[in-house]
């Protein structure tokens, strides 16, 4: 196969879809199969689950397998969305994902069955609009579609609905810092008569599907900077238990080590957590289970290369410097292919762990964790220095991702990404 095809197939960012030849279904087998009945037990209680795990082990791509489940979609309407194709992950509020929550859902079965939108949905998704846009008007309008303070009598149609949504407002709201601002003040001293309307627009959805339950999965709220999840999840959590519908969320394992996450979980409802795959034991030693995840992740490489165009070696050190976690096992391999530009060798993997490292920066604070966790993955449980000192380094090394956590049906612990791990050993910090 030609290398540059082999690069194309080697995206670490790109989630896959049932079906497709790349997929190592038995990453996902057991695993979503627990979560799937978790979901359809709770189904009538509205439940909100955040699903946790390492940034890029495999979170949606899960998120798309479970979409499809035929017994997901046999007992509920699924509404799955990103929040990055809307909103800005950098700059975003509890307030933001509410809304998208409330008219995401509302393209969705608009788009499933424009048939089967009533009017009553229509008027109340309406009288929101028209709210948000009494606080937009601008004397020049920004978007080519009917004025909503033309059309406050009878309101938009459907097609003019969905067009304001997706244009005139998600585009202003990603785009705009001060559309932000303006909906956000508006809204936060008002948020009782806020999820009051979410409500009703959700209820008028169930209503339209024969009282069919909702499960709306939220894609990427993990790529949401950890101060600013902190304060969305943590101070403003128990707006969305409020929500009447089920709601998943993918939470960074940055947002899960923080001291009161605990806290976060009981607001909102539960969590599930999305493991790296184990290639080493706590104590560095293998182990039956290690081996099999070892196999695993060489079945998933062979999908992405074939094996002509990688040595044997080069596989294993790959696999072993990506720590179990699938996207940095991805990017290890693309950096590899581009520069063997042929076959893949000991070398190319060396060459592509230095290349990725040197994209990191750490300052002596981030290295001290790092060699203080790789010493005892231990130490964050049995430390006496302050947590609260502790606690922003170990979440920024989280985030990066420098460091990993693994539970896989034991007490958690850490571990640094692995291609730090000789470097650590032969770093001196005075």
């Amino acid at each position: 196969m030609d290398w540059k095809e082999i690069y194309k197939n080697l995206d670490p960012m790109e989630p896959l879809t049932p079906g497709d030849p790349r997929l190592e279904i038995d990453l996902f087998k057991n695993y979503i199969h627990n979560v799937a009945q978790l979901i359809l037990l709770g189904k009538n209680t509205n439940q909100k689950i955040l699903f946790s795990g390492n940034i890029g082990c495999g979170k949606s791509t899960f998120l798309n397998l479970l979409a499809e489940r035929p017994e997901i979609k046999n007992e509920l309407f699924v509404v799955k969305y990103s929040l990055k194709d809307i909103l800005d992950p950098n700059d975003i509020s509890h307030i933001d994902i509410l809304l998208s929550i409330a008219l995401q859902t509302f393209e969705t079965i608009a788009q499933f069955n424009k048939k089967s939108v009533s009017k009553n949905l229509i008027k109340n998704v309406n009288k929101l609009a028209l709210q948000i846009q009494g606080l937009l008007v601008q004397e020049e309008e920004t978007v080519k579609s009917k004025s909503l303070s033309a059309q406050a009598e009878g309101g938009l149609s459907l097609s003019d609905l969905l067009h304001w949504i997706r244009a005139g407002l998600f585009a202003r709201i990603q785009l705009e810092k001060e559309t932000r601002e303006t909906v956000r003040k508006y809204f936060r001293p008002r948020m009782t008569d806020f999820l009051n309307a979410v409500n009703e627009i959700l209820f008028q959805i169930s209503v339209n599907l024969k009282n069919r339950d909702l499960l709306i999965l939220i894609d990427d709220t993990d790529k949401i900077p950890p101060e600013i999840a902190l304060d969305i999840f943590l101070g403003n959590g128990t707006h969305f238990s409020k929500v009447k519908s089920n709601l998943f969320f993918v939470a960074d394992t940055s947002l899960s080590c923080f001291p009161k996450y605990s806290i976060i979980v009981n607001q909102i409802g539960k969590e599930e957590f999305f493991p790296a795959l184990k290639i080493i034991e706590k104590d560095g030693s293998q182990s039956k289970i290690t081996e099999k995840n070892f196999q695993l992740l060489s079945r998933l490489i062979s999908k992405r290369i074939p094996d002509e165009n990688i040595a044997p070696e080069a596989k294993k050190k790959a696999i072993e410097m990506s720590g179990g976690v699938v996207r940095e096992l991805i990017r290890i391999l693309q950096e590899a292919i581009f520069q063997a530009q042929g076959r893949i060798n000991m070398d190319h993997v060396n060459h592509a762990i230095i290349s990725i490292r040197n994209k990191y920066t750490l300052f002596g604070k981030h290295v001290m964790a790092l060699q203080k966790i790789l010493e005892n993955p231990d130490w964050l449980q049995t430390t006496t220095e302050d947590i609260n000192s502790i606690e922003p380094t170990i979440r920024e090394l989280l985030w990066m991702p420098a460091l990993f956590q693994y539970r896989n049906g034991e007490d958690k612990w850490y571990r640094p990404y692995p291609i730090f791990i000789e470097w650590l050993n032969n770093l001196k910090i005075s």
